[in-house]
């Protein structure tokens, strides 16, 4: 298990049985996400202090690569099979990188203060909650653009994407959850 360290600029990796600290490793300045890879031999770690990302293997411990984003980074989403890297900005971008190589693919712009990023359960697309619009967006990688929009509560901060295409999202604003079918983008559910 392990855990970012915002004081430290530090990822703590902890034995899960006692809870003691296995290890401490020195990433960027104020990490604040992470995401492992499906396979488990890939931590990535968003450092939003340095605009970003830390690779890393798991068995070594090692940093293998910096990723330099030059955005400030909001998030990070891997895709199911892990071959995607999707990063949100606080420039309303959304940056995709392919994990093979760690290229950067694409950008695409997206609604303002974009807070949360979800891949589709079958990968094909990007779903992105912004806040000051207060919409989810479904994105179409490959066309570079959102294809549908929904207007959702306010302030949409988080998303979760059940298996049944169904997506829960959280509403700071309006102190609420709006629940969106994936496919169609109708709105199922809205609850406050």
């Amino acid at each position: 298990v392990s855990e970012n360290n915002l004081a430290q600029n530090s990822l703590w990796v902890y034995n899960t049985k006692d809870d003691s600290v296995l290890d401490m490793l020195q990433v960027g300045q104020k990490p604040t996400a992470i995401q492992l890879s499906p396979n488990g031999y890939w931590i990535y770690v968003l450092n939003q202090g340095s605009k970003s990302i830390s690779v890393i293997d798991s068995e070594t411990l090692t940093i293998i690569k910096t990723i330099t984003l030059g955005e400030e980074p909001r998030t990070i989403k891997l895709s199911k099979t892990g071959d995607t890297l999707a990063v949100i900005t606080y420039t309303n971008k959304v940056m995709l990188f392919e994990t093979s190589n760690f290229k950067q693919t694409k950008t695409i712009t997206v609604g303002k203060k974009p807070s949360d990023i979800a891949f589709s359960n079958e990968g094909k697309y990007l779903f992105a909650t912004t806040e000051k619009s207060g919409m989810l967006e479904k994105i179409n990688p490959y066309l570079g653009r959102a294809i549908s929009l929904v207007e959702t509560g306010k302030n949409p901060t988080a998303l979760a994407l059940t298996s049944k295409d169904k997506i829960f999202i959280a509403n700071t604003g309006s102190q609420g959850i709006t629940v969106i079918d994936a496919i169609d983008m109708s709105r199922a559910k809205k609850y406050n």
